[in-house]
């Protein structure tokens, strides 16, 4: 497994800056290769081609295309998968998928 790690300076969309690095893992499995952007506080900000953004508390709204919906802080649905939980809160099961 190697990793390879590349800094650089960002424009953040807020008339700021930020430093940002670029993560390249490969390895010999069927994924190899895929490149990681995260920002200066270790934020993964990109997957190859797919960008990821956040809401205000750090949970994922989107994936790409993918959106993200949490209901009471909980993943609710991850595209067209739904999420349920059991009275407690505890997770039960899902229903459709992703795509």
């Amino acid at each position: 497994m190697q990793f390879s790690y590349r800094g650089q300076r960002a424009k953040t969309g807020k008339g700021g800056s930020a430093d940002r690095m670029s993560v390249h893992h490969s390895n010999t499995g069927a994924n190899s290769g895929n490149n990681l952007l995260l920002d200066h506080s270790g934020i993964i900000y990109a997957i190859g081609e797919l960008q990821l953004e956040y809401n205000e508390l750090g949970q994922l709204l989107h994936l790409g295309a993918i959106n993200f919906e949490y209901d009471q802080g909980r993943l609710k649905q991850i595209g067209g998968l739904e999420i349920f939980y059991n009275q407690e809160g505890l997770y039960s099961h899902t229903r459709g998928s992703v795509t």
